[in-house]
């Protein structure tokens, strides 16, 4: 899995993650990908890879993230108002639970994260390696 930013300011995060239905409260693995503070969500990377339009986009600038289940790598991104649409999530296991809600954590306080990361969600984050090139970039590799 290779890491590339070119903006210091914009994040840019992708990787597989099960997301619960809003109204079926069934579980879908979907694909994630957060550019900023806008998060989309794809039936799989493909659909992402070739241009098609998200199965949906959210501003989470508003939302918090909060983590509901360490042992089962649940978390979830929660809307302002009582009203709006809960996000919950499932990451593969510990480490990618914690890449997601860093990286979600980041987009939405604005911290303005160097890192551009490609990550899957079903793989662990064990060696990151910085490189040196013009714009800077990353070789994240996942055991998988």
């Amino acid at each position: 899995v290779t890491c590339n930013f070119v903006n210091p300011h914009h994040m840019n995060v992708q990787g597989l993650l099960v997301k619960r239905g809003e109204i079926r409260r069934n579980y879908k693995l979907r694909w994630f990908v957060l550019k900023g503070y806008i998060l989309s969500y794809y039936k799989r990377e493909e659909d992402w890879t070739q241009q098609k339009s998200p199965l949906r986009s959210v501003d989470i600038r508003s939302f918090s993230v909060r983590t509901l289940d360490q042992k089962r790598y649940y978390f979830a991104l929660v809307p302002p108002r009582i009203t709006g649409r809960r996000y919950d999530l499932y990451a593969s296991d510990a480490q990618a639970m914690q890449f997601w809600v860093s990286a979600l954590t980041s987009a939405i306080s604005h911290m303005g994260n160097d890192e551009a990361v490609h990550a899957n969600g079903y793989g662990t984050l064990d060696k990151i390696s910085r490189s040196t090139s013009r714009h800077g970039s990353f070789a994240v590799e996942a055991p998988f």
